[in-house]
């Protein structure tokens, strides 16, 4: 009887810890929902395509607003292990009033080592205007 008590115990606890690790599993999972950049005291936003903004086009007042809306429908979205050749083609530096720099591609977010796609709305007809004028200014 005694061995069967402490058979029972044991089972138990492994149940337990088993019950546990899986509830600790899925809460691991990503928040597809919630965008992904803080769009609230945002100092600056600059823009930099590839190959040719290497120094980038700081977004003007004018467009800030619009930019930073965009930049607010960001979410994760499918997980991936090829980045598809020309992703992140267009990148984005936000510097927030708190001195918090956030750099990011616009295609692809990587989260606790793993790289995702990126859902968002349609990019702004502003930022080919801003990279159009800063190519002519050069």
């Amino acid at each position: 009887m005694k061995k069967l008590i402490i058979f029972a115990l044991v089972l138990v606890c492994l149940v337990s810890i088993c019950i546990f690790g899986l509830i600790k599993f899925n809460s691991n999972k990503i928040d597809t929902t919630t965008p992904i950049f803080e769009t609230r005291n945002i100092k600056s936003i600059t823009l930099f395509r590839l190959p040719d903004n290497i120094d980038g086009v700081e977004v003007p007042m004018e467009y800030m607003e619009e930019i930073t809306a965009w930049i607010g429908t960001f979410t994760v979205g499918k997980k991936t292990e090829d980045v598809l050749c020309g992703a992140n083609m267009v990148t984005f530096k936000i510097e927030y009033f708190d001195g918090t720099v956030i750099t990011s591609g616009t295609d692809t977010t990587t989260i606790d080592g793993v790289i995702y796609y990126m859902n968002k709305g349609r990019e702004p007809d502003c930022i080919n205007k801003l990279f159009a004028e800063n190519n002519i200014e050069e």
